[in-house]
């Protein structure tokens, strides 16, 4: 009777061994499941520089999709799985992972401007220009964005479009000389010599902002003042 009740307890100590032992290899691999997640976190949201050096390879994407897989909610990880796509000359791949991201973050502007260089890069203006003015629109203190926009209106003769756009951001921005100059060259393409004169001074008193060389700009505004003499001088009349 003690050895049949014995055995009885070895059971029922054998089945709550491994009952518990159970839940602690459920509870071991759903925090290997977390843990891994938090790896892919903690380097794409605090070391996401150190991740844009990485060779841009097959690897890359790899390690970003298994981001994506244990976290679909995972707005930073779908970005650079997109980022990696368009480094890797897979645009198509890269274009439906900014959708997705646009889809968790309608108002990802990063977003918008990355698929905007890549239509522009394709020669889709059409789409390049309805990207960029999105993310204009969302940050208008996106500098290289509205470059590139106002780029694009001058190199399809949009003249108005781009003059609209860069008054904005000069309003916005009035201490960068980029844009000044942006605008010059608009109306130098208007052939608005008054204006391009104008903005051609601006951008040299804005010069300590100037990404280019104000050098050039000294000597293309010197220029046009010649030429304006040579003109008054040509152009009198006999007497």
């Amino acid at each position: 009777m003690k050895k049949n009740y014995e055995k009885t307890i070895e059971v029922f100590l054998i089945i709550g061994i491994v009952f518990i032992l159970e839940i602690i290899l459920l509870f071991y691999l759903s925090n290997v499941k977390l843990l891994e997640y938090k790896v892919y976190s903690i380097i794409l949201l605090e070391e996401n520089d150190a991740l844009l050096v990485v060779p841009k390879d097959e690897k890359s994407i790899e390690f970003l999709a298994k981001a994506v897989e244990l976290n679909p909610n995972d707005v930073i990880a779908k970005f650079y799985l997109a980022y990696e796509y368009k480094q890797t000359n897979q645009d198509d791949m890269a274009i439906k992972w900014y959708n997705e991201v646009l889809k968790l973050n309608p108002d990802y502007s990063w977003a918008y401007y990355n698929m905007g260089i890549i239509y522009s890069q394709k020669g889709d203006y059409t789409n390049a220009v309805k990207y960029l003015e999105k993310t204009v629109l969302l940050n208008p203190a996106d500098k290289e964005a509205v470059k590139l926009l106002v780029k694009i209106y001058s190199k399809n003769k949009k003249y108005t479009a781009a003059e609209r756009q860069l008054r904005k951001t000069i309003h916005d921005l009035p201490n960068d000389a980029d844009f000044y100059y942006l605008m010059a060259q608009i109306y130098k393409e208007l052939k608005s010599n008054i204006n391009y004169t104008k903005y051609l001074k601006y951008t040299i008193q804005k010069g300590a902002t100037f990404s280019g060389n104000i050098e050039k700009v000294k000597l293309e505004l010197a220029s046009l003042d010649k030429n304006k003499t040579k003109t008054k001088i040509s152009g009198k009349t006999k007497p």
